[in-house]
């Protein structure tokens, strides 16, 4: 199949690390892929050499109110693309991506229009701002014009449902990691002293990952002690988080990489990873995690932290916001080896669930089916 993704930005990220991924496996299956971002700027992993990579024009423009004044344009920009890759399905990545994708179909459309929604929606936009009523009412009215819609999670789909998408058209697919990838990261992208314990976390510096709680539970663990914690990811907030560290008296053991391209080689020299999100899309670090064979310590949170770790059974869940139960946690695997390895053993088994080469199938699938189904109605 001749196959488009299309993305709001490559930059980097957890989602744009699945899109690397999907395209690195459909390619390897013999299918052509081509990528197409909205946003300006090169991207922040590497895609094979097969992979014909295309910037919208208007990429520069995406600034503020444009973001959504835009959408039109971008749409027949999507459109005079497309004419020149004559794909037989595109599937979209983040929201205004999403958008554009659905606004693009026509009457006479060949192709697949495959949307996929990445994050729980209330989450994204609740906080009730012109712009989120705006944002809420382009979803629940461009969303319903894809083919398929691809959710990462069932209470991303069930956020979608409540705003009145057609749950008829949904798919859940979870995010998924390439073992192959992260054996092959090797390099000190970041290299962390190993004097003492590690703790890692990884995501943007947002709200939505309360790093706060992190560096509250962390104060705790730090007096009956001695560990390190790592943050890695960028984000708006990095200044008011070295703050509270340095309000905490703890800032001398705690170390923001920013982002990094190869965050693989840090988890590998950690003891545990945490993650105190308020709420997630699926939860991608978590499997990357696993996958470096980390006991996982998370935020009993919305979206996909409780089907990773099948509600505790492969890791500590513990209350959004509960500095005290994330602290024992820590404390729990870090002063207990044989709590710590036998949760190493449970992240190298069920992180196998979420091998690519079993769950980008389920890409094809959708892919295969929606186009049944317009020969079908045709």
């Amino acid at each position: 199949m001749n196959i488009v993704l299309f993305s709001t930005s490559l930059k980097g990220g957890g989602d744009e690390r699945i899109i690397q991924l999907l395209s690195d496996y459909l390619i390897s299956r013999g299918h052509k892929v081509t990528i197409a971002c909205l946003d300006s700027g090169s991207p922040s992993y590497r895609f094979a050499k097969d992979v014909n990579l295309i910037y919208f024009k208007t990429g520069l423009f995406n600034k503020g109110i444009l973001k959504i004044l835009l959408l039109p344009l971008q749409a027949l920009e999507l459109l005079r693309i497309l004419r020149k890759v004559k794909p037989d399905a595109t599937i979209s990545f983040l929201v205004r991506a999403n958008l554009v994708n659905a606004l693009s179909k026509h009457e006479n459309d060949k192709r697949s229009v495959i949307i996929s929604h990445r994050n729980i929606t209330h989450g994204l936009y609740g906080k009730y701002s012109i712009k989120d009523r705006v944002m809420l009412r382009l979803i629940k009215t461009l969303y319903n014009r894809a083919d398929q819609i691809i959710s990462i999670s069932e209470d991303v789909r069930m956020s979608l449902e409540a705003i009145g998408i057609n749950s008829h058209k949904m798919t859940i697919i979870p995010n998924f990691v390439s073992f192959r990838v992260v054996e092959q990261s090797i390099g000190a992208s970041y290299r962390i002293p190993q004097d003492k314990p590690i703790i890692v976390s990884v995501g943007r510096l947002i709200e939505q990952k309360d790093y706060p709680t992190l560096l509250r539970a962390f104060a705790k663990v730090r007096l009956a002690v001695d560990a390190r914690l790592v943050i890695i990811g960028e984000g708006p907030l990095r200044q008011k988080l070295a703050d509270l560290a340095a309000q905490l008296e703890i800032a001398g053991d705690v170390m923001f990489t920013g982002w990094l391209d190869n965050p693989f080689e840090v988890m590998r020299q950690s003891s545990l990873f945490v993650l105190c999100s308020l709420y997630e899309g699926f939860g991608n670090v978590i499997i990357e995690a696993m996958a470096c064979g980390l006991p996982i310590i998370c935020t009993n949170c919305p979206g996909g932290p409780a089907k990773i770790l099948d509600n505790g059974r492969y890791g500590k869940l513990v209350d959004i916001g509960d500095i005290e139960g994330v602290a024992a946690g820590i404390l729990d695997v870090l002063g207990q080896p044989e709590v710590s390895q036998r949760m190493k053993q449970q992240s190298a088994v069920r992180v196998k669930a979420y091998d690519v080469k079993n769950i980008a199938l389920q890409y094809l699938h959708v892919m295969e089916t929606s186009r049944q189904l317009q020969t079908a109605a045709k």
